[in-house]
């Protein structure tokens, strides 16, 4: 098995970053929020650098600072922290809970205005029937359907939005790309899978150009969240995309670095191993031939390359 290694994060641009939403805060206080020691925060702070582990850990920390644009409607916030919290409880408690939020969102006065309100109402409840037809397995076609339906209703508006006025764009833009991906995921998985891949309507989605950007801005907005650049792997590996499939892949092992092993299954096996996924035979079939021409060792070499130029895109 190939081993891919992960490049180091830049916590002194983080550690500066930091400061910049919160120039009060003391490298005492960071370590202790952070639970790092303070011998650590002062090393990140002149950019000695820190183990892969704390520098994770002060990458979160720094993420718990980031404004968030769900701010701006205090009440859809409130219940995207709830939806968070329920979906990681029992499925018992979860689909009680999405029982009597969901009427109380169809209901809600948001989804008459065209505001930022019903952007994040229209989001929520594209959460709610996705969960209910890929997780609950409850009339999944119909509620794959509904969560198509919102998720492109949330995303005209919010185009609308972040194109009327400056102060729309730097609020709300980000949002976009992490908008855009739900939409083309809930499509891809109401696919049957081992034909999704091959699917013409999958291919011309992906070679509109804007979901596979926006795999590649949501994942520079979480860079821990592997999950996000595997959606980019996959939609590299259907469109038979070398340098993006490195791009990719890379990211992943710098988010994990345990998925440097293909047959390494996360979410404890729930989620298929990279080597088990259909979607992504292209991405395997590379790696293997590089294995069987020794050109193996040098993949880190050849993935930060490739990956550096793909960015430079």
């Amino acid at each position: 098995m190939i081993k891919r290694q992960a490049r180091k994060l830049d916590v002194r641009s983080l550690y500066a970053e930091l400061k910049a939403y919160r120039p009060d805060l003391t490298q005492v206080q960071m370590a202790e929020e952070s639970g790092l020691s303070l011998s650590s925060v002062q090393r990140i702070a002149i950019g000695e650098g820190a183990s892969r582990k704390f520098a994770g850990y002060f990458a979160d920390y720094v993420a718990k600072y980031r404004p968030s644009p769900w701010a701006a409607s205090p009440l859809m916030g409130s219940l995207r922290a709830q939806y968070c919290w329920f979906e990681v409880q029992s499925p018992q408690v979860f689909k009680a809970w999405l029982d009597s939020t969901e009427p109380l969102l169809e209901h809600s006065r948001s989804l008459t205005e065209k505001n930022i309100e019903a952007v994040f109402a229209l989001w929520l409840l594209a959460w709610v029937a996705h969960d209910r037809a890929f997780r609950f397995a409850e009339q999944t076609t119909e509620n794959c359907a509904r969560a198509l339906s919102r998720y492109e209703r949330a995303v005209f508006l919010l185009e609308a939005i972040t194109s009327a006025s400056a102060e729309g764009a730097d609020r709300f833009s980000p949002l976009l790309p992490l908008l855009r991906l739900a939409h083309f995921a809930t499509f891809f998985m109401g696919q049957p899978k081992g034909r999704r891949a091959a699917d013409p309507r999958v291919i011309a989605w992906i070679k509109d150009g804007k979901v596979m950007d926006a795999a590649k801005a949501a994942g520079e907005r979480a860079p821990h969240e592997w999950s996000v650049h595997r959606n980019g792997l996959v939609m590299a590996s259907i469109l038979s995309d070398e340098p993006a499939c490195r791009f990719f892949y890379q990211r992943m092992v710098e988010a994990d670095t345990r998925f440097a092993e293909l047959d390494f299954a996360p979410n404890n096996g729930a989620t298929p191993s990279l080597l088990k996924d259909p979607d992504l035979a292209f991405f395997v079939a590379l790696l293997r031939e590089e294995d069987e021409t020794n050109l193996g060792t040098s993949c880190t070499a050849a993935l930060a390359a490739e990956g550096a130029r793909h960015a430079a895109r």
